[in-house]
């Protein structure tokens, strides 16, 4: 799995992540339905495109549902650990 290309998923994904029926943030860990995002979650970004920030937290780290992966809370453990720099033994 391309942990990488889920990541960019979290910039610039307005579009994407409102046509999912569920998202989730990797900074807190939450997963939760996108009718839960309101316009005060998406910011412009300098070229129009928008991005969704968490509902739960406020972070940019926001990924969609999506057929190329399962959006659980291990996924979100990962792309936590490999974005914010965090030992794997957090979680334990």
């Amino acid at each position: 799995m391309n942990y990488d290309s889920i990541r960019k998923k979290s910039f610039k994904n307005a579009f994407e992540v409102l046509q999912s029926q569920n998202c989730g943030c990797f900074y807190c860990l939450k997963i939760y339905p996108t009718s839960e995002i309101n316009e005060n979650c998406i910011i412009a970004e300098n070229d129009g495109k928008e991005t969704v920030w968490c509902s739960k937290c406020g972070i940019d780290a926001v990924i969609p549902e999506s057929t190329e992966y399962k959006l659980d809370v291990s996924l979100l453990k990962k792309l936590h650990v490999d974005s914010f720099e965090i030992d794997d033994d957090f979680y334990d």
